[in-house]
This record gives structure tokens, sequence and C-alpha cells, in this order.
């Protein structure tokens, strides 16, 4: 799984650097250029559905348990000191290393005075330093921690790909939130995804319905399906890792449509709404109207009935 992870992230960076040059070259034959995109799609989607399909561990316990392994690693074997001292897996243990420092800092104190109580010899007993440095004597593999971090990397490299098909990204929008955020070190790393699948609707009110298609109509709610589901992670950030997001109430406002009472996850857009409205006291009572006003008008827009009478109840809670 570890090295799997690894080698979907190299070649997600090989497939951005390959687009980047073909972006450059600027080909003229429009038929080449379809087929390579298509061609790229395909690659990006499969890597994406590779890296969901691998199941990662939950606890160290899980990875220390023989019967995770194919191939059990070699017990005589040591690891290189530069997989230890790699700079990222500092950066990511850097919030874990200071309160492990101070517990052992106390411990080695409360070692100290038992040996003098005892009569024991230091040089009998080891540290907890050195026992935590033993333990530690683990391949990449066998380390939790670096099982995150490679997730976290094969994530970031597919993500930024720009040939990631719609449905692919209404997929990962999906399985972030629930699979990823939660377990890797530094969830922050997403923000700038969610933030641009946040606003990446088009709210043009000028546009008339008789310009409108079949066609056109499909892709416009297939792409304002796409804030509703980014709401979820970024709600996510924003309470529990601090977000600070200053256009999320403008963004929210502009994603109320009548198309939200017919999605899929219209019961989850709403619960993150209701949050939203009734959870902030700091939010004004013009905003808040503003607000009700919003989903009434989408209501005599053509709202299921069911749709309608949940509108009611929100309106009705946030007047209170």
């Amino acid at each position: 799984q570890y090295y799997t992870m690894m080698d979907i992230g190299v070649v997600a960076k090989q497939l951005y650097k390959k687009i980047s040059i073909q972006r450059q070259q600027q080909q003229q034959n429009d038929e080449d250029d379809m087929n390579t995109l298509m061609m790229n799609q395909r690659q990006a989607e499969r890597l994406m559905q590779m890296l969901m399909a691998i199941p990662l561990a939950s606890s160290q316990d899980q990875l220390d348990d023989s019967s995770s392994y194919l191939f059990q690693p070699p017990q005589e074997a040591m690891p290189l000191d530069e997989t230890e001292n790699d700079d990222e897996a500092a950066e990511d243990e850097d919030e874990s290393s200071d309160d492990d420092d101070d517990d052992s800092s106390d411990d080695d104190s409360d070692d100290e005075a038992a040996a003098l109580l005892t009569g024991q010899d230091e040089d009998d007993t080891p540290s907890p330093a050195a026992q935590k440095k033993n333990k530690d004597c683990r391949f990449p593999m066998q380390k939790l921690s670096c099982h995150r971090r490679q997730w976290s990397k094969a994530w970031m490299a597919i993500l930024r790909l720009p040939c990631l098909p719609p449905h692919c990204l209404k997929r990962a929008l999906q399985f972030l939130p629930t699979k990823v955020l939660p377990v890797v070190s530094r969830p922050l790393l997403f923000a700038d995804f969610f933030m641009a699948a946040y606003t990446s609707h088009d709210d043009d009110p000028k546009k008339s319905k008789d310009e409108e298609t079949p066609s056109t109509t499909n892709s416009s709610n297939n792409q304002s399906i796409i804030p509703l589901l980014a709401l979820d992670g970024l709600f996510y950030l924003m309470t529990e890792h601090g977000l600070e997001y200053p256009s999320y109430y403008k963004q929210l406002y502009k994603i109320i449509r009548p198309i939200v009472f017919s999605v899929k996850s219209k019961t989850r857009f709403f619960q993150l709404l209701d949050k939203s409205i009734s959870r902030n006291d700091l939010l004004s009572a013009h905003l808040v109207a503003a607000f009700c006003k919003r989903l009434m008008r989408c209501c005599l827009q053509g709202a299921p009935p069911a749709g309608i009478l949940l509108a009611v109840v929100l309106v009705s809670n946030w007047c209170r």
C-alpha cells in the first residue's frame, strides 16, 4: 500500500508535467488534441480509482500485525538514517514532537529520581528516549505517519491535474471529507482545492432562458452541483481546523438555487446550511433575512412539496 501510494503520486506528477508541456506546444490539430485529452482523462480517472481502493491503516497496531503483509519485512535489517531525518516527516510531526519531548523530559526526571531511591545505575536501564528511538527503527512502510504522508501526497498530486473529469471531481469531493481529511496530519493543505471547487459555479443572472439548450442546461446543472459537494469539506476545515474564509456566506448565498431541492446530496446541504445560519450568533439580522428571502424565492421557482416544507421549517427556525 505504501509503495503503491508513492507510485501513484509519481505518475500523477509525471502526467501533470506532460500536460504542461503539451499546453506550451499549442498543437493546432483539434482531433489530436481531443484524443490526447481523453487519454489523459482516462489515466487520471484510473489513478484516482486506484487510490480510492487502497485501504489505509487506522492504527500503528494494524501495521505491526504480521498478517497485514504479503511478505514479511526483514527482521535484522535496519533502515537508513536518511529516512529518519527526512525534512517532510519532520514537518508533519512538528505538532506531536513538542508534546512528546515534554513527556519524555518528565519521564527522564522521574526515572532518575526513582533510580536514586532504588540505588540502580542509569546505565543498566535505557532511557525512554532510547526506547523510543529503538521503537521507531522501522522501515517507512511500517510507520503509520509515512502511510498518511504518502496518502496526502498522492491525493494532492491527483487533485492538481487539470485533466481530471467532472465525475471524478464529484467523487473526490464526496470521498475527501470522510476518508482523507480526518486522517492526514495537515488537512489544511486541501483548503485551496475546496475553495476553488466552492466558487466554481457561474452566477450570471443576465443570461436569458431562451438561449439555454438541453446540453447547456445539463452542463450548468452538473457545474452547480460541485459547490454543494465542496461545502461539506470546506465546512469541516472551518469548524475543525480553524480555516478562515471571509467569502463563505457570500458564496453560500449564491449556490442556493432551485436545483438544490432535487440533488442527491440535498439532505447534507440543508444540514450544513442550517448549522451555518443558526449556530453563528455574529450574523446580522439583515443577512439572515436575505437567506430567508433567497430560500423562499427558490420555493416559488419550482421546488417540490417536500422541499418547500423543509424550507419553511428552516426559515421559521431562523426567524425565532
